[in-house]
């Protein structure tokens, strides 16, 4: 009998027990239901909240390439910050071959133009000058200050050097200009005059410019002109009327116009269109140069509305 009470009792005490951790566990599910529920309304307030912040930064984002000018995108392709020491775009005269044509020495670069050079950032496309009136059996006139000199289309596709041309005994740097189709192409540096820094580099069919040393260039399908930060004109070329006439009462001849200043390692070329002056040579080992430069470099005036 004694047995049997204690197995009652352990039997009541094991459903005592049995019976207080379901109600522990009742009373739990509801907390446990209620945080889960708090935590899942959490998780998507969040994401909601992330969805809503991605799509305002992106309309933000299509606004503001919306909203910005060509101009503006053009100069975020095409202008760069950091190092204006970039690589050097010279020639040596042993990498040139010579032709004489109307009393000039042409130096023609034995690498043709590359057109075909990767777009990247940093040299973005343009399209060229145009040479509206091209025939491909008709020269094609260049017009540096008071000096006019004219080459056939085919040596303007392996390229010319226009400042070797011009006095190869001053120019350490080089203009060339490289002809794809009716369009004519640039590769060149130039630089500014007051603390010889890069202002842009143009390789044919790719160019930069860089902002801490330009003050404005502008552009058409005919003419380029980058001024400095003294507003004084570092490159100008264009396609259009020459000074040169056809004959005393004929209309001027079109070509190829250039006008700028060109720094290289020992001394700045300056092309204006003074009377009397065509090049000007300035040797760095004049303790005057710049001044003496600045004065001819004043004196270019812009082709944009000649």
């Amino acid at each position: 009998m004694i047995i049997c009470m204690a197995k009652k009792r352990k039997y009541i005490n094991k459903n005592h027990h049995s019976h207080k951790k379901k109600q522990i566990s009742e009373s739990k599910e509801p907390v446990k239901k209620k945080l889960n529920g708090v935590l899942d309304k959490g998780w998507k307030r969040v994401a909601a909240l992330l969805l809503i912040l991605g799509g305002i930064a992106s309309f933000i984002a299509i606004q503001n390439e919306w909203l910005k000018s060509s101009k503006k995108k053009f100069e975020e392709q095409t202008t760069e910050s950091g190092s204006l020491n970039p690589p050097k775009l010279n020639y040596s005269n042993s990498q040139y071959s010579q032709i004489s044509n109307d009393g000039f020495k042409f130096f023609i670069p034995r690498i043709p133009p590359n057109f075909d050079s990767k777009t990247n950032k940093r040299f973005p496309p343009i399209i060229g000058l145009h040479v509206i009136d091209f025939n491909i059996n008709n020269p094609i006139y260049v017009d540096c200050g008071n000096r006019i000199f004219y080459l056939t289309p085919q040596y303007f596709h392996k390229g010319v050097d226009i400042l070797k041309t011009l006095g190869d005994s001053c120019s350490n740097t080089s203009l060339i200009l490289g002809l794809k189709g009716d369009r004519l192409y640039i590769s060149t540096e130039f630089k500014r005059l007051q603390n010889e820094e890069t202002m842009g580099i143009i390789e044919y069919n790719h160019w930069t410019l860089f902002k801490e040393n330009i003050l404005t260039y502008r552009y058409n399908d005919t003419m380029l002109e980058v001024r400095d930060k003294q507003n004084k004109i570092a490159f100008s070329i264009k396609y259009g009327q020459t000074s040169m006439m056809r004959t005393k009462k004929g209309p001027p001849f079109n070509g190829v116009i250039i006008r700028g200043y060109f720094l290289g390692d020992t001394s700045l070329t300056v092309i204006n269109s003074q009377p009397g002056f065509f090049r000007g040579c300035f040797l760095k080992s004049d303790p005057n140069w710049k001044q003496k430069a600045a004065v001819e470099i004043s004196k270019i005036k812009s082709l944009w509305n000649n």
